[in-house]
């Protein structure tokens, strides 16, 4: 089950990224930290060819990715941002290196990172967060040109 809020499309024309809520309704809620009742994703969701949906989550175990809102990718296709409403931040990935992560990732251990909390943690160079620039970050955009980042951040208007 998808609950999306963002889609874009790669340069390329070969995948779309969407970002989603997880819900984990097949498990008991006995631990409400942690993701356990709900997680926050980014699913690669192949154009072409015959590749399955790759489902990787924007938590960690220290810290949930609340409420991703927006989408965004860089004009030359090296960086995609989302916005963290929840947390007040805006999350940025390193396509290159998450290219990289997938490739030497096995096909049977790709159907089960809907499940791994630290995959796109592992490196320390594929995902980092930064502040927002102010409360409840939501729609994202980027200059076409000079690759800057506008952030409409709902709650500081």
């Amino acid at each position: 089950m998808l609950i999306g809020q963002g889609l874009v499309i790669t340069p390329d024309g070969k995948n779309a990224l969407c970002i989603h809520a997880r819900p984990n309704f097949n498990i008991t809620p006995v631990q409400v930290n942690q993701g356990w009742t709900q997680t926050h994703a980014l699913s690669i969701i192949p154009l072409t060819g015959k590749d399955e949906v790759v489902t990787l989550l924007l938590d960690n175990v220290n810290s949930g990715a609340a409420n991703p809102h927006g989408i965004a990718m860089s004009a030359d296709g090296k960086h995609l941002y989302i916005s963290l409403s929840g947390t007040h931040e805006i999350t940025i990935i390193r396509l290159s290196r998450l290219k990289t992560l997938l490739a030497r990732t096995k096909p049977e251990q790709k159907k089960t990172l809907h499940l791994n909390l630290g995959f796109l943690w592992r490196d320390g160079r594929t995902i980092r967060r930064v502040p927002s620039g102010g409360l409840g970050p939501r729609g994202l955009a980027t200059h076409p040109k000079t690759g800057e980042l506008y952030v409409a951040n709902y709650y500081s208007n």
